[in-house]
């Protein structure tokens, strides 16, 4: 459903996978998930134009930031509107959890 986003994500240096790891690696690896489809009120049939909406979260236990500038050109080439969410410490795991909102404005993801 969402191939042509993972195919994007996989020519990044991070380990990404749809919903949910079995096991997620030890360092770095990502997450992408769908959440929503928002219609577009263009016409009386406002289903018949839908954009999925979605997640991206990276967990990474180094503060270069290198991972964000990857999945940010990853969205930029693929023309998929995007904002970051939030940038979060866990305690519990030692990871340095980013997360990003995105929705596919132009069918890209798919």
């Amino acid at each position: 459903m969402l191939d042509g986003l993972m195919a994007a994500l996989d020519e990044t240096s991070i380990p990404f996978v749809l919903m949910a790891w079995d096991h997620a690696p030890d360092d770095l690896y990502g997450v992408v998930t769908l959440n929503d489809q928002t219609a577009l009120s263009t016409d009386a049939n406002a289903a018949s134009e839908t954009m999925l909406e979605g997640y991206i979260d990276v967990f990474t236990r180094t503060a270069d930031y290198d991972e964000k500038q990857e999945v940010e050109d990853c969205l930029r080439g693929l023309g998929i509107w995007f904002a970051l969410e939030s940038v979060q410490y866990e305690d519990d795991t030692k990871y340095i959890h980013l997360e990003w909102r995105w929705r596919d404005t132009n069918g890209s993801a798919i």
